[in-house]
């Protein structure tokens, strides 16, 4: 039963972000600062859930925090690819992309 709960922690991150890459695109209708500030407020809520639910050792607080880091994750990283993209010139903009994504290659 440990096994199974520890792997569901671990896959519910995966369905976060899966929910993050169906739901975050509204930052293109309420705008992205706007996606920024509520992607940090989620991802600041999602690590205090879990190390609440990791002191207390509470599945339930994990299961909320690790699908909200998932979803926080989701949200820097598309919203990170986009002011990269707008943010530099069409010369840097290539570099900027694959400096971004070998960071995430790293990590």
């Amino acid at each position: 039963l440990k096994e199974t709960i520890r792997s569901t922690i671990q896959s519910i991150y995966a369905v976060g972000v899966i929910v993050g890459l169906i739901i975050l695109p509204i930052g293109d209708i309420v705008g992205r600062r706007v996606s920024f500030i509520n992607s940090f407020i989620i991802g600041i809520y999602g690590l205090i859930m879990l190390i609440i639910g990791i002191y207390l050792n509470n599945s339930i607080l994990m299961l909320i925090g690790s699908f909200s880091c998932g979803l926080y994750e989701c949200g820097l990283a598309r919203l990170g690819f986009l002011l990269t993209c707008e943010s530099c010139s069409e010369k840097l903009t290539e570099k900027g992309i694959l400096i971004q994504f070998s960071f995430w290659g790293i990590t």
